[in-house]
C-alpha cells in the first residue's frame, strides 16, 4: 500500500480484522524477471480465486481511507533475489504454498538490503 501516516495505518489495521477470507492455496510454478526493476522471483501462473478475493476486500478497506493503491493487476509472488540479471534458468518445479493468515508487511533498505518486518498478521477462514 506504500507509504501512508500513521493515523491512516492505524486506522485501516483497525478495518482489516472485518475482512473474511478462505485459506489460499497457491502453486508458484514460474521464475520471472522484472528487469526495470532488477528483480527475480517465484510468481504462478494461476492465481487463485482466494487470493484475488482477499485483495479486492483489501483494496476496498484501504481504498477507503484515500491510499491511492497500484492500478496493476496483483501478482502474487516470493522476491528471490534483487539486482538480478535477466533471463534467470527456467527450469523449476511447482512449490506449493498454503496460507492460513496474511500479513502487513513494511520492507526497509538498509545497506546490507531489503528487511522485511511483520507489524501485524491476521488469520484466514470463515468465523
Amino acid at each position: 500500500m506504500g507509504r501512508v501516516d500513521e493515523k491512516t495505518e492505524r486506522s485501516i489495521r483497525q478495518s482489516i480484522p472485518d475482512i473474511t477470507a478462505e485459506p489460499i492455496t497457491i502453486f508458484f510454478d514460474q521464475l520471472t524477471s522484472w528487469s526495470d526493476a532488477g528483480v527475480l522471483c517465484l510468481t504462478s501462473s494461476k492465481q487463485p480465486q482466494q487470493i484475488i478475493n482477499l485483495v479486492e476486500q483489501l483494496k476496498i478497506v484501504i481504498g477507503t481511507y484515500g491510499v491511492e493503491l497500484d492500478s496493476r493487476p496483483y501478482n502474487a509472488h516470493v522476491t528471490l533475489a534483487r539486482k538480478a540479471r535477466p533471463n534467470p534458468p527456467t527450469i523449476l518445479a511447482s512449490i506449493c504454498w498454503h496460507a492460513i493468515s496474511f500479513a502487513l508487511v513494511e520492507s526497509v533498505s538498509t545497506s546490507r538490503g531489503v528487511n522485511y518486518q511483520v507489524l501485524e498478521s491476521w488469520p484466514l477462514g470463515y468465523s
